[in-house]
């Protein structure tokens, strides 16, 4: 199906920015603009998979070019990707680069806010 197909396309994406290949991945969403905000089998987006790879740079490159949107996406377990800083790797440099203002507005405080499935905030 398609779901099948678009989880396949993004896959080698996904993998780049995990094994931390930013040049590899940024070629990749040049070539396709969707790409940034595509998700795998269990709704992580690749900034998801740059916070638990511990990937700062890219964590923060991501940051910036995701911009709000990427930064408020949720995985299925409802996690946006400072969730998952604050859960697995605590790390506040990445958190930081999170919250802190974006092209003039501050997106921190809903991002501190923004609950999970089991209702808990980062």
């Amino acid at each position: 199906g398609v779901v099948d197909d678009s989880l396949h396309h993004y896959r080698s994406l996904h993998r780049f920015i995990e094994s931390g290949e930013w040049n590899d991945a940024k070629a990749f969403m040049n070539r396709d603009e969707t790409a940034m905000f595509s998700t795998s089998s269990s709704g992580r987006t690749i900034l998801h998979v740059a916070v638990i790879a511990g990937h700062d740079e890219i964590v923060k490159k991501l940051v910036k070019e995701g911009k709000d949107k990427l930064v408020k996406m949720k995985d299925k377990r409802g996690y946006t990707a400072l969730a998952l800083v604050a859960e697995l790797t605590g790390n506040t440099n990445i958190a930081k680069c999170m919250v802190e203002k974006k092209g003039g507005e501050l997106i921190g405080q809903d991002l501190l806010s923004m609950k999970n499935n089991d209702g808990e905030i980062p």
